[in-house]
This record gives structure tokens, sequence and C-alpha cells, in this order.
């Protein structure tokens, strides 16, 4: 059952979401976690017509192992080939789809500047990246997908596995994937 409603919320979101165009470019940002759930939106934007999709995943477990070990100029930078990479995507006028999945108190005790300087470091570096999405000129979307800590952080009175699935339900729920066709609804 878990599959078909996944089905569903990737086909919602690639769709309705982000409104892939023929031979249009997706980029996906995904945790590693979520990778399983990347393809899934990977194989339904080549079904609505995207020409290729690129998958960029994030591992935060090995940041928080990067934020606690470099340092606070270390993480200011971001390379020039991510910026290119960026850049690229937006002159190619891509569409970004983000899946949302976080531990909610993975970085809580990590530097907080440590953090502030990688988050400038990038915000500055991909400035025409954020430009691009904030004023609609590419379109973007971000989806959600339960993490056990963040279910728990939610349903703390619940136990792992009934926390993601009251969390996958309550997903569910506020996208309509239950309805026949969520892209209707």
């Amino acid at each position: 059952m878990l599959d078909n409603f996944l089905s569903k919320y990737a086909k919602l979101a690639i769709i309705k979401g982000v409104n892939i165009q023929k031979d249009g470019l997706l980029v996906i940002n995904s945790p590693i976690e979520c990778n399983n759930f990347a393809r899934i939106l990977a194989d339904e934007a080549y079904k609505a017509g995207a020409s290729d999709v690129v998958i960029n995943y994030n591992d935060e477990k090995f940041n928080k192992i990067r934020f606690n070990n470099s340092t606070k100029e270390v993480l200011s930078i971001t390379p020039k080939f991510e910026k290119d990479k960026y850049d690229y995507y937006v002159e190619n006028k891509a569409s970004f789809l983000s899946i949302s999945a976080s531990d909610p108190d993975i970085f809580k005790d990590v530097d907080s500047n440590k953090i502030s300087a990688y988050q400038k470091g990038r915000r500055v570096a991909l400035e025409k990246y954020h430009s691009a999405c904030t004023s609609n000129k590419n379109a973007w979307c971000i989806v959600s997908i339960p993490t056990e800590n963040w279910a728990k952080k939610v349903f703390s009175e619940s136990d792992s596995c009934e926390a993601i699935e009251k969390l996958w339900d309550a997903i569910f729920n506020v996208m309509r994937l239950k309805e026949s066709d969520p892209i209707d609804a």
C-alpha cells in the first residue's frame, strides 16, 4: 500500500508541484536516506516527459561530522564547481524538487557559528539559484517524507514504527493521496 501512495505522491509532485514540461530538466535534492523516493520521483518525471533528471544527495550525518571537525573558514567555502553546477541548472531552465526529511535534532550540539558560516557561504555562492527559485524563474517544490527521528519528535508517545505510520498518514491526508485522483483533489 505504501508503494501505491508513494507513486501517487511522486506523480503529484511532478505534475502539480514542479509542473515538469516535455524535454524539461529536473534536479532532485534529496537526503541520502530518501534514495528510494528520489528514484520514484525521477521515474515519474521521465514518464511526464523530462529529458533528464539529476539527483543530488545530501547526508546530514556526514554533515554533522564535517561541522564538528572542520573550521568555520573551511565550511564557509563553497567550491566553484558547486556554483557552476547550479548556475548551469538555472540557465537551462531546470525545475527543482527538494525532499525535506531531516532529523530535527541532529545539529543541536554543533557550533551554530559553523553552521551559519556554511549557510552564508552557500547562500552567496548559489545566489543565482536562490534568486531564480524565489522569483519563480525556475519551478521549484519541496516535499517531505518521514524519518524516524522526525516522526518520534512529532508523535513522541508512539514507538518508532507507529510514529512513522502516523506521520505518513498525516502527509497522505494533507496531500490528498487517499483520494482517487490527488491531482484533481
